[in-house]
């Protein structure tokens, strides 16, 4: 998901408040030959954009601390900063600022260096100039033979200045050191505020900075530690802050430290930021309260200043949505993990069995990354409970797990464990995430093992997302003539209502939308329609037995054993692995929607067309060799519905569904 950004507007005499754009109206900049009225025309002041970076460091937990679903493809904190450069260069900024601790530091000499070329390494992957502020992880040395200035001079003579100032566009940016330390002693520490004061030397150079700047249009300052905060900060900032204020031009005072973004609010007409992380180390997630990876965006102009934050990995790149990348995202989402075995239950309910499951990337020239995860009721010991794995294009990967659970009876207790699939198109440094779906561990059960149902209990569907759902790899339903059939006993009706469907574009479903009875199948190179007339509607609280007929040459609509519409159909059904759903219409990732409220009792597919004329519905349908599915619906065991056709396409319950009595 997409974070909104988070936008703040400067004004002099009014921080807070957005203002609206000056606009002109100027007949010699707008151009037309048709009558209408003028337009408003953006002002053509100068304007220009500059991103700002948070801290860096954390080691590997600016990677753990990601959204889960933002995880892939970070393997380190280093990574979520090349993340965040690639998303810098789509908004093309005039230039990027940090706030310092650039590297992990805390270290000598030689681990100092390689940290430091990593990040410029990193940095230089920008398209625009980047200037360092100097964090006490860049600067604080650990280990022995410490020098008394520690990194400082290696920090100026790879990164720049511990301070500086540059302008650009009519403003001034003006970069100060926080971490000179103890004037006495020497001793830097953050947490001390004898340690936390600015140098006489710096802050005659600050003087003089905001001071030259004052003509300018804006000023920004830049500095690692939030010393407004006071506290262990001291108080030498509320002088600090006069200096700004002398200038009367000073805007924002950025920083960063603390690993979480908080706005301070403006004091004076300043307002004061801290930036959370871009790779560095985060306590947890929340980033509505600031706990993110983030990099920012200010929009500068000649009487106002926005500023937009953007997640890591959330700017997107509208030139990579071409019909390539979103065929090949869409071929991802339909796969479904293909079991090459089914787990065996044994009599008393127990399991014990490994079984293994075959994922095909179906994109010849793209990686993918899938991430396969477990889930089961406390009953059940699923190992491992995920696993992940990357396939080149057009690469088939297997994937083994073990299954036990201790022995039960096969009740309404007994749950079904879910296989939870996932991917990421891999792109150059970027993916893109497809959304899960889930699939029923397909199961070998006797079912003689399976006590009878009552046929006086039926499935009730419908309610808060209520409805079963069937694999598609359990129903190899060949080309050729077909019958789908239920009873149902609907409460009331929708504009859209799937009753026993498989369609996506593709293969078949019983519809009643409006209580209107309609049977499709995907045949031939489009759907073919069979549907009772406009004016016939099922009666609600009321049983009906309705079944969909493919025989090859046409499809039948068919209600209480009436004929009541016809359609020529001729021709190979298109097929898709999307599960049948009962009591619903199924979505494009599996899912239920357009649901039927309602009951439904004895659905059963078969690979005939087992009516041609008109017929006596029984109550109870037979099973036979050629019957593909057969769901009583009188019996549920734990999540799921028995299939009496001994097949073993057993129908997982999802949401609030209920086997209740069927009030005949």
């Amino acid at each position: 998901m997409i974070l909104s950004s988070i936008l703040l507007c400067f004004t002099p005499g009014d921080a807070l408040l957005p203002q609206s754009h000056q606009v002109v109206f100027d007949a010699k900049r707008f151009h037309t030959n048709r009558e209408g009225r003028s337009l408003p025309l953006p002002e053509e002041g100068e304007s220009f954009t500059f991103a700002v970076y948070g801290d860096r460091t954390g080691g590997n937990t600016g990677f753990l601390s990601l959204p889960a679903d933002q995880r892939s493809g970070f393997a380190n904190a280093q990574n979520v900063l090349a993340r965040a450069v690639r998303d810098t260069n789509l908004a093309g900024p005039d230039l990027v600022m940090t706030v310092g601790d650039l590297i992990q530091g805390y270290n000598t000499t030689e681990p100092w260096l390689e940290q430091m070329q990593e990040y410029r390494k990193t940095m230089n992957g920008l398209l625009c100039p980047w200037f360092p502020v100097a964090g006490n992880h860049d600067v604080y040395w650990r280990g022995p033979d410490r020098p008394a200035e520690e990194h400082e001079g290696r920090y100026e003579q790879h990164f720049g200045p511990l301070w500086y100032a540059f302008d650009h566009k009519g403003c001034r940016f003006i970069v100060l050191y926080s971490d000179e330390g103890n004037p006495k002693t020497g001793e830097r520490n953050f947490n001390k505020p004898d340690c936390q004061v600015m140098s006489p030397e710096q802050k005659d150079w600050l003087t003089e900075m905001v001071t030259e700047g004052s003509s300018m249009q804006h000023q920004f300052v830049f500095l690692h530690h939030p010393r407004w905060r006071e506290g262990m900060y001291g108080d030498d900032w509320n002088n600090v802050h006069e200096i700004l204020v002398s200038g009367g031009n000073v805007r924002a005072v950025f920083a960063g430290h603390i690993h979480q973004a908080t706005y301070a609010g403006p004091r004076d007409g300043i307002e004061y930021l801290s930036l959370a992380t871009v790779g560095g180390g985060q306590s947890f997630t929340v980033p509505e309260a600031g706990w993110l990876h983030h990099w920012n965006l200010i929009t500068v102009r000649d009487d106002q200043i926005h500023m937009a934050m953007f997640p890591v990995g959330e700017t997107m790149d509208p030139r990579m949505m071409t019909d390539e990348t979103r065929d090949q995202a869409r071929r991802l989402k339909d796969v479904r993990p293909e079991f090459l075995s089914s787990v065996p239950v044994n009599a008393d309910g127990s399991v014990d069995s490994e079984f293994t499951i075959r994922l095909l990337n179906p994109n010849p020239d793209q990686g993918v990354r899938w991430h396969v995860t477990l889930e089961g009721d406390d009953r059940w010991d699923l190992e491992p409970n995920h696993r992940h794995a990357e396939a080149s294009g057009g690469a088939a990967i297997e994937m083994t797990f073990r299954a036990r659970r201790i022995s039960g009876a096969l009740d309404t207790r007994w749950g079904l464990p879910e296989v939870v699939l996932s991917s990421e198109w891999m792109g150059a440094g970027v993916g893109i995430q497809i959304p899960e779906t889930r699939h029923p561990l397909p199961i070998d059960v006797d079912l003689g093992s399976i006590p009878k149902g009552d046929e006086d209990q039926v499935l009730k569907t419908g309610r808060n997302g209520a409805h079963a759902r069937v694999s598609s790899p359990t129903l190899p339903l060949p080309n050729g003539p077909f019958t789908l059939e239920c009873w149902v006993r609907p409460d009331r009706f929708g504009s859209r209502v799937g009753v026993v469907t498989k369609t996506e574009g593709s293969e078949y479903g019983i519809f009643a939308s409006n209580g209107r009875p309609e049977f499709y199948a995907h045949v031939g190179g489009g759907y073919r329609v069979a549907a009772a007339p406009e004016s016939f509607r099922l009666k609600t609280r009321s049983w009906t037995h309705l079944a969909g007929v493919f025989d090859g040459n046409s499809i039948r609509m068919f209600v209480n054993g009436a004929e009541v519409g016809r359609s020529i159909a001729k021709g190979d059904r298109l097929v898709n692995g999307l599960p049948l759903v009962v009591g619903g219409d199924v979505a494009s990732d599996g899912s239920m929607t357009s649901p039927f409220e309602g009951r439904i009792d004895e659905v059963r597919l078969s690979k005939i067309a087992r009516y041609s004329k008109a017929f006596t519905p029984s109550v109870r349908h037979d099973t036979d060799e050629h019957t593909l599915l057969l769901l009583p619906c009188d019996l549920s065991v734990g999540a799921f519905l028995p299939d009496r056709s001994s097949r073993g396409a057993h129908a997982a319950l999802t949401g609030s569904i209920e086997i209740v009595p069927a009030l005949r």
